[in-house]
């Protein structure tokens, strides 16, 4: 299976990283991409100007977000990434922002289910338990 990450996405989340460790998070990604049992699916398309990209899930490695055209947050807000197992509930998968082109990288790191979906969502700056807003985007694998 040949999966697609952009050039252009992966170049622009590097020159929106402003946290810092930019070769780091790259070489992560990488690695990730280049795993026989990673899978894709894309979330966006065919609506007016959504947020689209992909989620990569690698069982053992984890989970890989890639997205664009993320809208800019408020003061206070941060997005937040979510694995959700088939029948149960959301589990918090890391926090992240996007750079000022509106793109992110952000990884989950470690083994995942590979029967799950993965959502984004729009909660404050210290996270949640559980969403508190609708979901921005999702897919299932």
């Amino acid at each position: 299976m040949a999966l697609k990450a952009s050039r252009t996405d992966m170049w622009t989340c590097m020159v929106d990283d402003r946290a810092g460790g930019t070769a780091d998070r790259l070489d992560q990604a990488f690695t990730f991409l280049n795993q026989p049992e990673t899978r894709q699916v894309n979330f966006g398309q065919g609506q007016p100007a959504p947020p689209r990209g992909n989620f990569f899930l690698n069982p053992r490695m984890g989970v890989l977000l890639i997205a664009s055209n993320l809208p800019a947050l408020p003061t206070g807000k941060t997005y937040e990434m979510w694995v959700i197992p088939k029948g149960g509930a959301p589990r918090p998968a890391g926090l992240f922002q996007s750079g000022p082109q509106g793109t992110a990288m952000h990884i989950l790191p470690g083994a995942v289910d590979p029967n799950v979906s993965v959502a984004v969502t729009v909660e404050p700056d210290s996270g949640s338990p559980l969403p508190t807003s609708n979901i921005l985007f999702s897919a299932g694998f």
